[in-house]
This record gives C-alpha cells, structure tokens and sequence, in this order.
C-alpha cells in the first residue's frame, strides 16, 4: 500500500473513530508517517509539541493544541495558550485529505517565541511557511534581540532577509531600545578602569 493510498484509507477510518479515541489515533497516524519517511529526516527539522488538548478537523485540514502549548524545532520554542495548525489541501484531488505540509501557524493567548537568538512576546502570533513571514500582535507586541527591543501592536519580521516593520495603533506609538555596538564595547571598557 502507499503512503497516499494509506493516509487516504486512514483518514476515511479517521471519521468513524469516537472523539476521545481520535487523539490516540493521530499519534499513531503521525508515528507511522514518520517512521516512514527517509532517515535524512534532521532531528532539528522535527517538530514537538505538548499540550493539555489536541482537537483534529480533516475536513479543515488544521489541528488545534489547547492548554500549555509547548512547541520545540531545532533551536525554536514557542509557548502559548493555544497553537492552531493549518496544513495543505492533500495531493491527487482528495479534497479532504491532509498532507503533512503546514501552511501556517497561529499561536494565541500569552505567546512567547525563541529564534534566531531573539525573544518575541505577543498576544497572537501567525507564521505563514510559504512566506517565511512572522505577524506578532496585540498590545506592546515586543521583539528584543541582545540589548536591542522593539515594541508596537503589529510587528512584522520577514525571516528571508531579516526585516523588520513595526506599527502602533492610534494614540500608542512604536518604541525601539537600542544600544549601538560601540556603547556596548565603551561600557566594558569604562568598567575595566
């Protein structure tokens, strides 16, 4: 049987399984489509999460994790109240039919992100993986790299080149901290007196 043919006899299996059997069922699922993908699958590439409730919708293609959301690739980590997966739509005209590919991301409710050596902290978070793009919103969203921090209520970070943009609602303005490198280097040097 192959992997297509098998996710697709799953899935329609899937519907019929009671609520409180399905989440066994999509660690299974899960487990075997890892397992049988290629070895050159890098530990830094998968992804693990935790939380207190999973809720699976094929028919949406998206899984929810609810309570203590706790998601580790590679050096990332994200925390949240709630993390909601969208994948694509399944390959060969199955309309309903998940691949394994995630679309995007969105992480609500006390969101807290560790990546490329920079802290994000935001009410919602959205990640689109076509884009490399990375919305934080909410009120005093706040990306802080070394000494360095930027605050607003939309800050968008464009992965691919580094990019930032920051923007405050009316009446609350952007804030940025920031501490040049050379005041850095000044500051050890002055205490070495």
């Amino acid at each position: 049987m192959t992997d297509l043919s098998f996710k697709n006899h799953f899935l329609s299996f899937f519907k019929c399984i009671p609520c409180g059997v399905k989440i066994l069922a999509v660690f299974l699922f899960l487990w075997v489509t890892l397992m049988s993908r290629p070895s050159s699958l890098q530990a830094e590439e998968q992804i693990h999460i935790t939380s207190q409730q999973l809720i699976s919708d094929t028919e949406k293609n998206q899984a929810e994790f609810i309570g203590n959301v706790v998601v580790v690739q590679g050096k990332t980590r994200i925390t949240a109240n709630r993390l909601k997966i969208f994948f694509a739509k399944g390959a060969g005209g199955k309309k309903n039919a998940p691949d394994q590919s995630i679309t995007k991301l969105l992480a609500t409710g006390n969101v807290n992100i560790k990546f490329d050596n920079r802290v994000a902290v935001a009410q919602e978070a959205l990640y689109i993986t076509e884009t490399e793009v990375l919305t934080l919103t909410g009120p005093n969203a706040t990306v802080t790299s070394d000494n360095n921090t930027i605050s607003g209520d939309t800050i968008t970070f464009y992965r691919r080149d580094g990019r930032f943009t920051v923007q405050g609602k009316t009446g609350s303005p952007v804030r940025a901290l920031l501490l040049p490198q050379d005041s850095k280097d000044q500051g050890k040097e002055s205490g070495s007196d």
